[in-house]
């Protein structure tokens, strides 16, 4: 058989082949990989350079927890300590506290036992969703310090942050909210969690000094629908995938911690109780 005729026949033998397969899916659905449940991002957002740790709380494997220091309630832990004890995929920065008692200024709940009353600041709020098995979050204001909030219904709070974004709008009114050290509005390097409508949590955080005004657009571009200013300045430190992004410069009272796989939390959920408790 000549070159021409060989090179004719395998063609209509490959079509004659290819009519009896099934078709093929297309790429983008035979190909695709699961979203991602916990990922880093380096970006530039209003000429501020920001890490940003996008968390799918969708998934049943993610928990979110926070988590106070060793000793509990007016300690402090080295950060590569809390880190090694607690293990998580990734975490931030958590709420003021006061540097001569150590002590949180909000409330926190851990494994759905308060842990620490502080009646400060708005709250960040997760439970798990009994249908899903997701993680439900919002973010939701304090009682105050005259009354204790009821978090019964969450498995891990976080208090104390001042709101920077509020039902999609800039929302600033840390004085209102009981913020009146001058120090909180001066630039500062800043850390902050957010919540976008699509139920993905947001840790960020940057080195560059910034206002509160500025970071709360930062935030709102970023795809938040409530955000909260946490604590920043030299307490600024953010860990991913067993490395520090952002190493503070102080040891830590209390962190926001998050697991993309729920073994991995359950072996640690005892250790994220400190020894003592606040009554």
């Amino acid at each position: 058989m000549r070159p021409g005729s060989v090179r004719i026949f395998a063609r209509l033998l490959f079509l004659a082949t290819a009519s009896c397969l099934p078709a093929a899916f297309p790429p983008h659905v035979a190909h695709a990989a699961p979203p991602s449940r916990v990922q880093l991002e380096r970006r530039t957002v209003r000429a501020i350079p920001v890490k940003v740790i996008t968390v799918n709380l969708n998934s049943p494997e993610v928990r979110v927890a926070a988590a106070l220091a060793r000793r509990g309630p007016g300690s402090a832990e080295s950060f590569r300590a809390m880190m090694a004890r607690t293990t998580p995929a990734a975490a931030i920065t958590g709420t003021f506290f006061a540097t001569d008692s150590l002590l949180p200024i909000g409330d926190i709940v851990v494994g759905g036992r308060l842990a620490h009353f502080g009646g400060r600041g708005a709250a960040l709020c997760l439970s798990t969703n009994p249908v899903t098995g997701g993680t439900t979050a919002r973010v939701r204001p304090n009682a105050g310090l005259w009354r204790h909030t009821d978090w019964s219904s969450y498995d891990a709070v976080l208090a104390g942050g001042m709101w920077l974004v509020r039902r999609g709008g800039i929302f600033l009114h840390p004085r209102a909210q009981g913020f009146r050290d001058p120090s909180l509005f001066r630039p500062n390097p800043r850390v902050a969690v957010g919540l976008t409508r699509h139920n993905k949590l947001l840790l960020v955080a940057t080195g560059k000094r910034v206002t509160l005004g500025r970071w709360a657009k930062v935030l709102k571009s970023l795809g938040a629908v409530d955000a909260l200013n946490l604590d920043g300045g030299s307490s600024t430190g953010m860990f991913y995938q067993g490395y520090p992004v952002i190493r503070p410069g102080r040891h830590m009272t209390n962190m926001l911690l998050v697991y993309s796989r729920r073994a991995a939390y359950e072996r640690v959920r005892h250790a994220l109780r400190p020894r003592v408790a606040s009554p």
